[in-house]
């Protein structure tokens, strides 16, 4: 079968040709005439009703776009509202590549309490310690809106450079948050890092879950009891476990 391109229009062309363009390149493009710029909406709702997959900078590349192509003043829940397909999001607040790109706690807080999250299967969720944390309520908020969720990351660091007159900040994210997971039907990789308050008792919860394979945690107050007490409820399925507090035996041992 063939297609002929007299059934497009100029326009429709164009949409097509800058739809191949990222969302950065497409900006630039869009300043060379006005025709471009008037289909600047068009094209970024192309892009936008395809995306998947996205991350924190997808999001500001898009909110980029429509500063300078349709003079709006966006913000992030704007863009993901505008998601229809979106399945996997990832707020890795490192892989931002300029400090104007910060994910400040207004953000953080419209983006964990929007509606787009409840499409989602995959959430990964990386940040400092710092003023504008996750807290047991963002994730209450998560588990109860993310039933669909196949996997979830959820890792905290110490920043690199404490702030003059900050203090140590207080862990948010407590047994309390995780263990509103425990009634996920589709859930099977969980990976957790830096949650110093997360015990025994948040395994416990994991032992509900019934697709879970896999659990990468690290930095958490968990013990071998809790380990064993989780592979034991799972005996009937393979569940992989990595904990670097706890190392593998060696087989060569008797």
């Amino acid at each position: 079968m063939t297609l002929s391109i007299n059934k497009f229009s100029a326009d429709d062309c164009t949409v097509i040709a800058f739809s191949f363009l990222s969302v950065r390149e497409a900006a630039k493009g869009l300043s060379v005439c006005k025709r471009f710029k008037a289909l600047a909406e068009k094209i970024c709702q192309s892009q936008l009703r395809t995306k998947t997959k996205a991350t924190l900078s997808t999001l500001w590349d898009f909110m980029l776009f429509r500063r300078h192509a349709l003079n709006e003043n966006v913000n992030y829940t704007t863009i993901l509202d505008q998601m229809p397909n979106l399945k996997e999001l990832d707020l890795n607040c490192f892989s931002l590549s300029t400090p104007n790109e910060a994910l400040d706690k207004e953000n953080l807080d419209a983006i964990l309490n929007s509606n787009s999250l409840s499409r989602l299967t995959h959430l990964s969720i990386s940040i400092e310690f710092r003023e504008q944390d996750v807290s047991n309520e963002h994730l209450i908020r998560i588990a109860k809106d993310c039933g669909r969720l196949v996997a979830f990351t959820f890792h905290r660091f110490k920043p690199s450079r404490r702030k003059e007159g900050s203090g140590r900040k207080r862990d948010l994210v407590t047994d309390k948050g995780m263990c509103f997971f425990s009634d996920h039907k589709f859930l099977q990789r969980i990976s957790l890092h830096g949650c110093s308050l997360i015990t025994d008792a948040t395994l416990a919860a994991f032992e509900k879950l019934p697709k879970l394979n896999y659990l990468h945690i690290t930095g958490c107050n968990i013990t071998p009891i809790g380990i064993g007490s989780l592979l034991h409820a799972a005996s009937n399925r393979e569940l992989e476990i990595h904990d670097k507090k706890f190392p593998e035996p060696d087989p060569t041992e008797t």
